[in-house]
């Protein structure tokens, strides 16, 4: 059981104080206790526009303690999003076939062909973080933005119905995208909305995995 938790800036786009990285910490650190239990071997890697922090996939109480001390007190130094190089990183250095849980929003472009090659030999999981105010924009007047990643601030007028509608219809159109490449490489996707609980989407994709297996 491999996790590939993406910590980029996009990851800090969360409702109040409930940030996207900590939930994608929150997560890992209960699946790997949980792998204690089915006396599974656990791996970590850390991702931003580069691979960060690689743990190998070992077995044992201590070394799953390790795994999850790093990725709740992790700081990581990028701030851009490379899904491709986390990827293309574990096709060179697997050499067994594994189980990868992928933790990340997903707001990255041009990781499709590395992803499909790595689905080919791996179990691939897509826990896809999101967050409603990606997809809808509140009708609250002047809103100033900021991208996380490259420092760009944007403001506009939100109380533009034609705005909203755009924001809503771009947002739709991505989910689309991301939701056909997951099916078309037979990858499980767990929608996990930060402002609630993550405990119930997982439960029920283990128990439909489980008839399903």
């Amino acid at each position: 059981m491999l996790f590939v938790v993406d910590m980029s800036g996009s990851q800090y786009f969360g409702t109040g104080e409930r940030l996207k990285s900590e939930v994608a910490a929150e997560i890992t650190a209960l699946l790997a206790f949980s792998a204690v239990k089915n006396h599974d071997k656990t791996g970590l890697l850390i991702v931003t526009d580069e691979v960060e922090k690689y743990v190998p996939v070992q077995k044992g109480r201590m070394h799953v303690l390790r795994v999850v001390r790093e990725i709740l007190f992790y700081k990581p130094r990028g701030t851009r999003t490379s899904l491709r190089s986390a990827f293309e990183y574990l096709h060179k250095i697997l050499t067994r076939t594994a189980v990868i849980f992928v933790i990340s929003d997903f707001l990255d472009e041009n990781f499709e062909k590395s992803l499909k090659i790595l689905a080919r030999r791996n179990d691939v999981i897509a826990l896809h973080l999101r967050d409603r105010r990606e997809t809808q924009l509140p009708a609250a007047g002047l809103m100033e933005l900021l991208d996380r990643e490259t420092g760009e601030r944007l403001i506009l007028d939100s109380s533009d119905s034609k705005l909203r509608k755009r924001f809503e219809a771009a947002a739709a159109e991505r989910e689309a995208r991301l939701d056909k490449l997951f099916k078309s490489l037979r990858i499980d996707r767990v929608a996990i909305n930060v402002e609630g609980s993550y405990i119930e989407p997982l439960m029920k994709f283990f128990k439909i995995r489980e008839k399903r297996m």
